[in-house]
């Protein structure tokens, strides 16, 4: 009779991690589109549109990248794009947007503005947080 209760009480403890298993869900452990990316990435939507047009593939499909991301840290700043976590991430060289004027080209007084360490540089830093335009920070640190 002791054996019949142990074994019962197997069965039902069993039951129960089976459904407690079947509650969870699972944590794959390879690409997640539209999950986001993580620290660094930004939705390519907002409210205004879409920030980049930067088309990626998708299975057999083309479409505009759900993520990006800025990498300042190189020699030429890059767009990162992604279509979510763990996904292929393809990149581009960041370049500034057109404005529609036309600009006489930097002076060598102007140069000055740029140089590191120089009496403006965190005037310039500042005017380029507040624009908080990647492409032209990008544009502003290969120069």
């Amino acid at each position: 009779m002791v054996l019949y209760q142990q074994a019962e009480v197997k069965t039902l403890e069993a039951k129960a991690r089976d459904a407690d298993a079947e509650g969870r869900t699972p944590s794959p452990t390879g690409p997640q589109p539209g999950v986001f990316p993580g620290p660094g990435w930004r939705d390519n939507f907002d409210a205004v549109g879409t920030r980049h047009f930067f088309v990626i593939p998708n299975g057999d499909e083309d479409v505009i990248a759900p993520f990006i991301s800025y990498d300042l840290h190189t020699t030429f700043p890059e767009l990162l794009a992604t279509s979510g976590h763990g996904c292929t991430v393809h990149s581009r060289p960041l370049h500034a947007r057109a404005v529609g004027q036309h600009h006489t080209a930097i002076s060598p007084k102007d140069k000055l503005l740029l140089t590191q360490g120089a009496q403006f540089t965190d005037l310039v830093d500042w005017a380029l947080k507040t624009e908080d335009d990647a492409t032209l920070q990008g544009k502003v640190q290969y120069f």
